[in-house]
């Protein structure tokens, strides 16, 4: 967990110095909040338009040219694609639910967005994530059969999001992850 937040803090300085803070009275930000017990804290308020003008820049093993390079050890973005255009036509309300007596895992769709739950009550965790359609469906739109298009995905969240995106909770961990229009993260 540590070289991971020494990571994001250097790449988040990093990008912030070499592309400038000049920013639009209407710039969205992306806010992500970590704390791992109760001395270890990382807070990281990137404006979305840093995000779109870096990630292409990025090329390493899996991203490369604002995509994610799914390899065949997983799920083929064509059955993503599939599935998800069933899910975009389901109307509103929860259509997976699973009991068991350590984990409940919810699926619904409120409006245009796309909600999941896992409460975990043997870790005794939970995470929420919520998703505007237009986002996952951006996500798929590559036209290679094996990418997520992770920078369209990113303008959508630009257009169609405010609000939690994740939240990941423990007896030791926070996380969170939220887009709103101030360069504070609170």
């Amino acid at each position: 967990m540590k070289t991971m937040r020494a990571r994001l803090i250097a790449l988040f300085f990093g990008l912030l110095f070499a592309t400038g803070s000049a920013q639009a009275a209407d710039t969205r930000w992306i806010h992500i909040f970590v704390q791992d017990g109760p001395d270890e804290e990382v807070r990281l308020n990137v404006p979305i338009s840093l995000v779109r003008a870096i990630l292409p820049l990025i090329d390493e093993d899996e991203i490369s040219n604002g995509k994610i390079v799914i390899d065949d050890h997983d799920v083929p973005i064509e059955v993503l694609r599939q599935v998800w255009d069933e899910v975009r036509d389901i109307e509103e309300g929860e259509f997976v639910k699973v009991d068991t007596p350590d984990e409940d895992v919810r699926i619904s769709k409120k409006g245009s967005e796309l909600l999941i739950t896992v409460l975990d009550s043997k870790d005794r965790s939970e995470v929420t994530v919520r998703l505007h359609e237009s986002i996952i469906a951006a996500l798929l739109s590559s036209e290679n059969e094996n990418e997520l298009d992770l920078l369209a995905a990113i303008e959508a969240l630009d257009e169609k999001m405010r609000g939690d995106l994740v939240n990941v909770q423990d007896e030791e961990t926070l996380v969170r992850i939220w887009v709103d229009d101030t360069n504070e993260g609170n």
